[in-house]
């Protein structure tokens, strides 16, 4: 069985290992972007206590 490094090359793991930090901050931003620009108040009321302010009673 092949390992990555052998199938990719050296240069290119420590390329990703260096990037990889990097990529999921960028990733984080993107998935808090995208709650702020969506309809924020249905993930908000899932959330245990602070969601509760937002229950309708009829």
């Amino acid at each position: 069985m092949l390992s990555l490094a052998k199938l990719i090359g050296p240069s290119r793991v420590e390329q990703v290992r260096l990037w990889s930090s990097s990529a999921g901050k960028y990733a984080a931003s993107a998935i808090v972007l995208g709650l702020f620009v969506s309809e924020w108040k249905v993930v908000v009321e899932k959330i245990p206590l602070y969601g509760g302010k937002f229950k309708e009673e009829n």
